[in-house]
């Protein structure tokens, strides 16, 4: 799966939000895409536990405009693998575990833009 830096944020599109929200207001809205994560992958899980392709691709779809609302470009192109690209219920776990980890480095970065964004 070729899917590009799984950190990749958007940064243009977080300064627009940032201009149209104002910082507290694109903060908020991280901060809940922060909350919802963790039973957006639950779902995702249970999908490929059962092997459940359209439900996997529904998730990943919905994961992904998530991603995208807060700039995670990186993240994003993974789940559209997911949503759209073809792949088998026994490859679902390693791509899910790539997932988590991209996940896990991505948030901290886009905090910290948030920060810097601040301070400029």
């Amino acid at each position: 799966m070729t899917t590009g830096n799984s950190i990749a944020l958007d940064e243009v599109l977080l300064g627009q939000y940032a201009d149209a929200l104002g910082l507290d207001g694109l903060q908020h809205t991280v901060n809940i895409f922060i909350q919802i994560m963790p039973s957006y992958m639950e779902e995702l899980t249970e999908a490929a536990d059962n092997k459940d392709t359209a439900a996997v691709r529904s998730q990943a779809h919905k994961m992904k405009s998530a991603c995208r609302s807060v700039g995670l470009a990186g993240l994003a192109r993974k789940l559209e693998y997911l949503e759209k690209e073809s792949w088998q219920p026994s490859d679902l776990p390693a791509l899910l575990k790539d997932f988590d980890s991209a996940y896990e480095k991505a948030t901290p970065v886009l905090q910290e833009w948030l920060q810097n964004y601040n301070q400029s």
